[in-house]
């Protein structure tokens, strides 16, 4: 994830993420729009906005991955 940058990569992040939480987290909604990512080369920031069926409440949950939590990804 740290060697590439650009659309294609970030789309399939979020598809992963919205995949994984509908299927886990049936009582939460959330769009593509809800989620942000913002890369650097040390840190990637993933910030996902969601929403709770039942009560229409919204929060937020703010991600962050560094290569030092893969030790496969540092060279």
């Amino acid at each position: 994830v740290f060697a590439y940058n650009g659309v294609v990569i970030d789309t399939l992040i979020k598809e992963d993420i919205i995949d994984a939480v509908t299927k886990y987290e049936p009582r939460v909604l959330i769009k593509y729009s809800d989620i942000e990512i913002v890369k650097t080369v040390q840190v990637i920031h993933i910030f996902i906005q969601y929403t709770i069926k039942d009560t229409g409440e919204i929060n937020s949950y703010n991600l962050e991955i560094k290569p030092e939590d893969n030790p496969s990804l540092i060279k």
